[in-house]
């Protein structure tokens, strides 16, 4: 596996040691990058920078954002390979490979 720079690779080492460096004093849960802890924190402070420039919903994750607009686009990009069902997100996926027990879905 490559990285694109030292960071990325000390992040990814993190998944295999354990270390969460970063935890949160508002409800103790751990974090492994800086990242993805300050976008934690957002829930808790009520922060919510990405808006919606169609209905004006806002959120505190650029991801939801993405997630939220094909709610306005009809986009579904996520098909099972087994039964051609379609999701909008990959959780949604995911969970249906997971309910339905596909034979070699992990």
């Amino acid at each position: 596996m490559a990285f694109s720079n030292n960071m990325n690779l000390k992040c990814h080492l993190r998944t295999h040691t354990g270390d969460n460096s970063y935890q949160c004093s508002h409800c103790g849960k751990d974090f492994q990058n800086c990242s993805n802890f300050k976008c934690h924190l957002g829930t808790h402070l009520g922060e919510k920078p990405y808006q919606c420039n169609l209905c004006g919903m806002t959120f505190s994750i650029s991801s939801k954002l993405k997630s939220h607009m094909r709610s306005h686009t009809g986009e579904i990009p996520y098909k099972c390979s087994y039964c051609d069902e379609v999701f909008s997100t990959n959780c949604h996926l995911k969970c249906h490979m997971q309910h339905v027990k596909w034979p070699d879905f992990e």
